[in-house]
């Protein structure tokens, strides 16, 4: 399972709405919130689309080191 705190910082740092995540990673409003509430996860895929879009390593914004 990976941590999504850091997505949801970055998120909040750039004015993203879930919308515009789920427009980013073609997926709908909804199936964003049920992947930022864990109740399912991102796959690779999506996970290198945000890790690109907002410059960064998978690593960086997924995993649950400080």
């Amino acid at each position: 399972m990976v941590s999504v705190s850091k997505l949801k910082g970055l998120m909040a740092e750039n004015s993203m709405k879930q919308k515009d995540l789920a427009i980013l990673i073609d997926t709908s409003a909804n199936t964003v919130h049920r992947k930022l509430t864990g109740k399912s996860e991102f796959s690779l895929s999506e996970v290198e689309i945000i890790a690109e879009y907002f410059h960064k390593t998978i690593d960086e914004i997924f995993s649950s080191k400080s």
